[in-house]
């Protein structure tokens, strides 16, 4: 029954690596302890936010983010679905300034594929405020479909053709948006990915 006990396993770990450090203890321990208590957080930040608990997600996801380096890969990924909460908690502005730094990070790391994976959110997010934000999302689709392919990223292929598909719906073109929404649904399908899947059907609903 891990799952059902993923906030109280990350919270003990979490308190675990508090107090060590507050002691002053410098050791491997430290970091593994931190590194285990993120992955606890992060794994129920998720189950909050699939049975629609924004705010808990967020809170869950911060400090999993918290808890770990800037150079840390899970770092950026903690980061990501931390900004993709924010957004659909009615945080733009701070999700865009998360995105934004998950983005850098990933960059910095040399993970094209992790920065993908933040450029997409943030294109999306982006897109919803800002003057002409918009004309992104058709290019930053087509460079994540050129890295997420090869790759086989399922998820990161659903993500990509849903921002073609928005990007077709802003244009008028709803032949080619349900084409980019049918192909968006087969990758989300196989990821797995119940979050991208409602968006996708939502958008090929209102085309019909």
């Amino acid at each position: 029954r891990v799952a059902e006990q993923e906030e109280i396993l990350g919270y003990h770990l979490e308190q675990a690596y508090r107090l060590r450090v507050e002691l002053g203890l410098k050791d491997d321990r430290g970091p593994e302890l931190a590194t285990a208590a993120a992955e606890h957080l992060a794994a129920a930040g998720s189950r909050s936010y699939a049975r629609g608990d924004t705010v808990g997600a967020i809170t869950l996801f911060s400090r999993a983010v918290d808890l770990l380096p800037g150079t840390d890969p899970e770092r950026v990924r903690h980061g990501i679905e931390l900004g993709i909460s924010l957004a659909w908690g009615g945080r733009e502005v701070r999700a865009i300034e998360v995105l934004g730094e998950a983005d850098e990070a990933a960059t910095a790391i040399g993970d094209l594929g992790l920065a993908m994976h933040a450029s997409l959110p943030l294109t999306d997010i982006r897109s919803w405020r800002e003057p002409r934000a918009w004309l992104e999302l058709k290019p930053v689709a087509e460079r994540a479909i050129e890295v997420f392919e090869p790759a086989g990223d399922d998820a990161g292929l659903a993500h990509a053709w849903y921002l073609l598909a928005w990007d077709h719906n802003i244009r008028f073109h709803f032949a080619e948006k349900d084409r980019a929404v049918l192909r968006g649904l087969a990758h989300a399908e196989t990821a797995g990915d119940r979050r991208l899947r409602a968006q996708l059907l939502s958008m090929w609903c209102g085309s019909t």
